[in-house]
């Protein structure tokens, strides 16, 4: 996660739930198409990040209210200027 993700979240006002799912994603994303994250389905992300199905559709909508995520077919893509691509650029 990069510099740019860091200060939104401090800023934002998310719940603990929403603040972990993204820590969460931002650790499951795929690293040859930064910031997609594959999602079977959100009882399979639930099972991944240790939260419960409501949690994660709640987080998930928490997210992509405030920008964080978006979208993409049936997975969800964190927002491009919030990856780290592991040489200091987002």
């Amino acid at each position: 996660m990069g510099y740019a993700a860091h200060n939104a979240l401090a800023d934002a006002d998310l719940s603990v739930s929403a603040y972990k799912l993204f820590h969460k994603m931002c650790a499951l994303q795929n690293r040859k198409d930064h910031g997609l994250v594959l999602v079977e389905s959100q009882v399979k992300v639930a099972e991944q990040v240790g939260m419960s199905q409501a949690s994660v559709s709640r987080g998930l909508k928490q997210l992509a209210s405030q920008g964080f995520i978006y979208p993409d077919g049936r997975n969800w893509r964190i927002r491009p200027d919030f990856v780290f691509n592991g040489n200091g650029a987002a």
